[in-house]
């Protein structure tokens, strides 16, 4: 059910963030970028949401950083009953029989507990591109379950693309879509996502394309569905990558260190960056661009 509502409100959350499009303008947030009037109105808009259904479940996001849940509140929406008022799901489509529902919420937990569940929201993934009118940026939500991301929505309104997955798969407007197979050889034609600064913190010999499109969580969704071999993703927060994770993984791929190890996801369900930074994609495909990739110099992310 927690799919279903978060695919419902990120559809209105579309909208706001089209309203804000190309006629806003961004404010400078000390070292972390910028900042736009959407942002804060769509992290809002979708944390009331939650709220609603989900009262005892805790929300992290970009711009308010963690909100913690509330007792279990007997007065919660039902869930069908907000989809309903957010004006229900897409014609043809239809969840009943395709998507057990997740598990309920639970006693609050401790802060950081991998036994809780955690949304992480990005209201704007690419707000550098959505403040220059550029159409690539994503409203990104996932849902972290037992200390990992299970579910994930992403959505580009500027492009009419929502890709989103769970256990019973990805998709993309409501087509399924997955990785491109793992490989360990690459030529001209391969493709690696990079973060918009790559050129000034890595060396990167890829024998591929390297493309940045200015947003992670698009960078993720890409590799997702097969249009990239793999996407290099930085340090960066839990916000950043949840929902993209959720696809990558629930897809059958990884996220690993430039050093080859699993990713700690410890210190970003604590709200920090990873010790390394992560690269996703297939298994086979990840370890063989590892070598490819060497970080220029010790920089402040």
């Amino acid at each position: 059910m927690r799919l279903d509502l978060a695919k419902a409100f990120t559809r209105k959350a579309a909208e706001i963030a089209m309203r804000h499009f190309k006629r806003t303008e961004g404010r400078r947030k000390g070292n972390e970028g910028i900042v736009t009037d959407a942002d804060a109105e769509i992290e809002e808009f979708v944390k009331q949401r939650i709220r609603e259904v989900f009262p005892a479940e805790r929300i992290l996001g970009e711009e308010t950083g963690f909100t913690e849940g509330a007792a279990a509140d007997a007065s919660a929406v039902p869930p069908n009953d907000l989809i309903a008022r957010l004006g229900g799901l897409p014609k043809k489509q239809t969840v009943k029989g395709l998507f057990r529902d997740l598990p309920g919420p639970s006693a609050t937990p401790s802060a950081g507990s991998t036994d809780e569940t955690l949304w992480a929201i990005d209201p704007i993934d690419g707000t550098s591109a959505f403040a220059a009118g550029l159409p690539i940026w994503v409203i990104s939500v996932g849902v972290v379950l037992k200390g990992l991301p299970e579910v994930g929505i992403l959505s580009m309104p500027a492009i009419n693309e929502m890709y989103w997955g769970d256990e019973s798969g990805v998709f993309l407007n409501n087509k399924p879509v997955r990785l491109r197979q793992g490989m360990d050889q690459f030529d001209s034609e391969s493709c690696l996502m990079v973060p918009s600064n790559s050129h000034r913190k890595y060396q990167i010999n890829f024998p591929g394309k390297t493309r940045s499109m200015g947003s992670l969580a698009a960078h993720m969704a890409f590799v997702a569905a097969g249009a990239a071999d793999a996407a290099l993703l930085g340090r960066p927060h839990l916000w950043d990558i949840a929902g993209g994770a959720a696809l990558v993984m629930r897809g059958g791929g990884q996220l690993l260190t430039l050093s080859g190890g699993p990713c700690d996801w410890a210190p970003l369900l604590a709200g920090q960056r990873p010790a390394e930074p992560l690269i996703c994609g297939p298994e086979k495909t990840v370890r063989a661009i590892l070598p490819y990739i060497k970080i220029r110099e010790a920089v402040d992310y």
